[in-house]
């Protein structure tokens, strides 16, 4: 009888130690989720400025195809700029994907293990924190692309200007 009892004990000690897990587990991934809105509202800002990067880029190379360029780096710093850009662009859209997962993961929660849960909640936070890196690492590029830019144009008004000088 003794023997009952301590089992009985036991099973409702694990029944209540495997739901107080499952809530924690919830309670970390709702944290995740706030975390995941405010990362995905700075990616939002970020592919705005990504855009208005590209935009400004490509509007440079227009000005740059009517023009007789001297320096053959300048070609090729454009069309590094070009391949930095395009590689954002996949970048941003991996992140974006990410982001809907995470969201569609919600109606999937409940129902996981809580190993399962511990893996995707491990998954959000790898997720997280590569994609703050990337977007540093992006904001990076896209200084130097707008500092290049700068110098490019720099030197062409100062070469027409000494053409201009000599005419």
């Amino acid at each position: 009888m003794k023997n009952l009892f301590f089992l009985l004990f036991v099973a409702v000690f694990m029944l209540t130690n495997c739901e107080d897990k499952k809530k924690n587990l919830t309670a970390k991934y709702d944290e995740l989720m706030k975390q995941a809105d405010s990362i995905e509202a700075s990616h939002q800002d970020f592919m705005k400025t990504h855009n208005e990067m590209a935009d400004m880029h490509d509007k440079f190379k227009q000005q740059l195809e009517g023009m007789e360029l001297q320096d053959s780096t300048v070609i090729e710093d454009i069309a590094k700029h070009d391949v930095i850009l395009k590689r954002h662009d996949v970048t941003l859209e991996s992140h974006t994907e990410m982001f809907e997962n995470h969201k569609n993961l919600k109606s999937e929660f409940d129902a996981m293990t809580d190993v399962e849960m511990e893996a995707k909640i491990e998954e959000m936070e790898q997720d997280h924190e590569k994609i703050k890196s990337e977007h540093a690492t992006m904001e990076d590029e896209h200084n130097t692309i707008m500092n290049e830019h700068d110098a490019i144009e720099k030197a062409l008004n100062e070469n027409q200007a000494k053409e201009s000088e000599e005419d």
